[in-house]
């Protein structure tokens, strides 16, 4: 059986109407005032999105996530259009921080758990003689539990989705994607109803 997963992802802010936004932008690019339904509006941010048109960027939200591993965190990193804050180790004691153990490791488990042990007692004991936290911090092994706030645009965040949705996406950063995609299901179906999750 999978391990336990303690990942949370929460919707902190977002467009109040994203919708809205989308079609103001896109209506401004031909001058356009044209009046129109909520469910005519959400059909051009259909099209709009089909045709992957910049207006899209011109919604956004916030999530909060927590529970993964540093590891899970450099992949998100790697979106260069987002805005991120990330728990900092140089500041923050990594004493009593968890970690996530990669489903394949868990048959050796009892294995993996003395080495995670030896890397935080070392960074422990390097803390007390002094070290600072930025310096200790680099023992500290890929897998320690960290937390992160990333704000980004609608665009990207659909492409987050469909390229960490994808089977050869690593497993904890599937999780994540999985549960951003259902908050926007819950919040804004038509942003991801084209979408072929699971298949």
């Amino acid at each position: 059986q999978e391990g336990e997963i303690k990942m949370k992802v929460e919707l902190l802010e977002y467009s109040q109407d994203a919708v809205g936004n989308i079609v103001t932008a896109a209506r401004g690019c031909f001058a356009s005032n044209k009046q129109a339904t909520y469910e005519e509006n959400v059909n051009l941010c259909k099209a709009l999105i089909k045709n992957d048109h910049s207006p899209v960027e011109f919604a956004w939200a916030m999530f909060r996530i927590s529970g993964i591993s540093r590891a899970c965190a450099n992949q998100i990193n790697r979106y260069r259009h987002t805005s991120q804050a990330q728990e900092s180790m140089r500041y923050v004691d990594a004493k009593g921080k968890k970690f996530i153990y990669p489903y394949s490791c868990l048959s050796v488990a009892d294995a993996c758990q003395d080495l995670v042990d030896t890397c935080f007692k070392f960074y422990s004991r390097l803390i007390k003689a002094g070290v600072p936290k930025e310096d200790a911090r680099y023992f500290l092994p890929l897998g320690t539990e960290t937390q992160l706030v990333l704000a980004l645009n609608f665009r990207e965040l659909r492409h987050i989705i469909k390229q960490r949705l994808d089977k050869g996406a690593q497993w904890e950063v599937r999780h994540v994607a999985m549960e951003i995609y259902n908050i926007c299901q819950d919040k804004w179906p038509w942003l991801v109803s084209d979408l072929e999750v699971g298949k």
